[in-house]
């Protein structure tokens, strides 16, 4: 806080304002004759607000407005007990005639100086060019600063100075946070209660967490604290002064009066560059390769990206930011962002490695965006958003893939009603190890139409399959027995796991038929010769009867035998309605002895008209002939030779064709044995 200003220093105030009303904004040193003469268009100081015991930059524009060249000009402090010289004599060199030229000094207040105006001394030496002959001159700024209480103020009072700023990080950036710790010293004539150190107005800098609060701070006492802010992301590269408010509590007489005070720290912000002045270059990272490998670690990869800076400057503070994907996500621990420890020179790369997982399995070749933000010394901040194509292939892509490559049931035809054990054939066709394989049988129980598992769930599991694998696993079903003919779609859902973790689904489907059953009574509708013996020509009256409900579309009846030689063994047959026969005689020849074997085959349609086969066997027993005095074969008599009359096969034939059948039945007295 700015003491205030007794009467004296009122007037002399005025009378210094009058004086320098006749030099309005410069001050100027002159001389007479043909000589240099020095003049200070501007000054400025760097914090704005000066206090006690405090270190600040003097920007001075320095023209020299005499006749002759200035040489050999150096520029120093004058003599003062109120400012101290931090840094040598500034050597300028040659300041021609009206040539303007800038000069920075770095200065400090005394730590016992008081708050009022003050006088710059500003000392500077040169030989003038003309005559060679040395020559001095002073000028004068004047400047306000804000020290100890003086004498004639009726009451001291606490007043702060900051000094020994540390920043973290070190260099600041536009949008970045930071901690700033710095010693606090009161210089004033009292002590402080209650201190808190906040940021305070700036369009600069935004205040977050202030100091903790000191109790007390006496007289000379100095503490350390720390408060956090943040840098506008709008700055200009360059200085700047970091606003702080300092509140406190004024003890006194009448008790405590809240009271502030301020002060400033001077920092450098690496911001936007410039919008005017020279173009100094910049940086430009590309992104020139990228390779991706399996980590070490399980299931995790290392994406390896090459960085050149094509620019013509050094790229320094370089992040590199994985941008939104569908594909890849930072591995456990690491975050999107990827911060660079070291500079990337001109025409340099940089090996940035990147550890992520999988989100999905996608093809071999995946585009991805990064954004790269870096800066330069020069003052420069950039942004930029790059897409790179980044191959999976090879051991990066090792996925695998579960194929249903075949099906069996047993036995081959499922029926209504029937039980039948369903296999399925699963083949790894991926380089990749699946893990984890689940194998679901249709969607839920209405999927499977007439089927349901039997003994077990739909589900099966299996632990692992590698690279070219084969796995069966297996399922009891169970027909309805009210189930329809058809066929029966059912999808079969895969899931499993690769080696990074994502979970794949395919859904295959399979057919099942289920075919309608069909029942045949398969026989004879007479018997054959009680003795055949080896020569004898005899009928086969062959009849099949469908004793099922539903129509069967039988195609031929054929009769066969490994004995016997078979005449007129085929007969075409034609639909037969449920409970409704057809018959046909076969004739066969025993040409051996023994054991013959007979076989009736009935050829059919399904319900999918495809051909079917069912057959009965029977047997017969061919006997050999007799041997007679004269060595003869005899066969030995029999008044009943068992043959069948005209009659008889017209009768038989007649019930056959109305679907009656064709077993023995009494004849019509009108049929004599002649069939007359």
């Amino acid at each position: 806080m700015n003491p205030k200003p007794t009467i004296h220093r009122i007037v002399l105030l005025a009378g210094l304002l009058i004086a320098l009303a006749a030099v309005p904004a410069s001050s100027t040193a002159f001389a007479f004759g043909d000589a240099p003469e020095f003049n200070i268009k501007s000054w400025s100081t760097n914090p704005a607000t000066l206090h006690s015991s405090m270190q600040f930059e003097l920007s001075l524009n320095l023209e020299n407005v005499g006749d002759e060249d200035a040489e050999d000009v150096l520029v120093s402090l004058g003599a003062t007990t109120t400012f101290v010289e931090m840094s040598s004599a500034e050597r300028i060199g040659k300041i021609s005639e009206n040539q303007s030229v800038a000069v920075k000094m770095f200065l400090a207040t005394t730590s016992d100086v008081t708050s009022d105006y003050y006088s710059i001394p500003i000392r500077i030496d040169y030989i003038n060019d003309k005559d060679n002959s040395p020559g001095v001159a002073t000028l004068n700024v004047g400047v306000y600063v804000q020290g100890l209480p003086s004498a004639s103020s009726p009451e001291g009072k606490a007043a702060f100075s900051v000094s020994n700023a540390v920043f973290n990080p070190e260099e600041l950036v536009i949008g970045q946070e930071f901690d700033v710790t710095f010693s606090i010293t009161n210089n004033g004539t009292w002590d402080g209660e209650n201190i808190v150190v906040k940021v305070g107005s700036s369009t600069t800098f935004v205040g977050i967490t202030p100091s903790a609060g000191i109790d007390r701070l006496q007289i000379g006492e100095t503490r350390s604290v720390s408060l956090r802010g943040a840098v506008t992301s709008s700055v200009v590269t360059g200085h700047y002064t970091l606003p702080l408010d300092i509140s406190f509590y004024h003890p006194s007489s009448t008790g405590k009066v809240a009271s502030s005070d301020s002060d400033g720290i001077g920092v450098f912000v690496l911001g936007i560059a410039p919008s005017t002045g020279p173009d100094n270059g910049r940086p430009q990272l590309v992104i020139e390769e990228t390779q991706i490998v399996p980590s070490a670690v399980e299931g995790k990869l290392i994406l390896t990206m090459i960085v050149r800076n094509s620019g013509n400057r050094i790229a320094t503070s370089v992040v590199i930011n994985l941008d939104q994907s569908t594909v890849f996500s930072p591995a456990d621990g690491f975050s999107t962002a990827l911060a660079l420890e070291d500079d990337i020179g001109v025409d340099e790369t940089a090996v940035v490695q990147m550890p992520l997982s999988l989100l999905t399995t996608s093809s071999e070749r995946v585009t991805q965006s990064f954004t790269i933000e870096y800066a330069s010394y020069s003052g420069g901040y950039y942004q930029a958003t790059q897409s790179v194509p980044i191959s999976l292939g090879g051991e990066a892509i090792e996925a695998p893939r579960l194929l249903i490559v075949g099906y069996t049931t047993e036995p081959q035809t499922i029926s209504p009603g029937t039980t039948v054990h369903l296999n399925l054939e699963l083949l790894n066709v991926g380089a990749g190890t699946a893990r984890r394989v689940f194998v679901r049988l249709g969607q839920n129980a209405a999927s499977l139409g007439p089927l349901a598992p039997l003994g077990s769930s739909n589900v099966r599991y299996v632990e692992e399959m590698e690279g070219g694998a084969t796995e069966v696993v297996g399922y009891d079903l169970a027909a309805d027995g009210g189930a329809e003919a058809g066929i029966v779609p059912i999808d079969i859902e895969l899931e499993y796991e690769d080696a990074y973790g994502v979970i794949h689904t395919d859904t295959e489907t399979i057919s099942l038929q289920v075919l309608e059953a069909t029942y045949f009574d398969i026989g004879l509708f007479d018997p054959l010769p009680e003795e055949i013996y080896v020569g004898d020509t005899f009928e086969i009256p062959v009849e099949v009867i469908n004793i099922g409900r539903s129509m069967i579309n039988v195609s031929t009846v054929e009769v066969t035998s490994d004995r016997l030689h078979i005449t007129e063994g085929s007969l075409y047959v034609g639909p037969l309605d449920g409970g409704t026969s057809g018959s046909m005689i076969a004739y066969a020849e025993a040409s051996q002895a023994g054991q013959a074997t007979i076989t009736i085959t009935v050829n059919y349609l399904d319900t999918f008209q495809q051909p079917r086969t069912t057959s009965e066997t029977l047997m017969a027993e061919v006997l050999p002939l007799a041997v007679d005095e004269t060595g003869e074969g005899v066969r030995p008599g029999s008044e009943d030779t068992g043959e069948v009359t005209a009659a008889e096969r017209f009768w038989r034939g007649l019930r056959g064709f109305f679907g009656l059948g064709t077993r023995p039945a009494e004849m019509p007295e009108m049929y004599t044995d002649n069939g007359r």
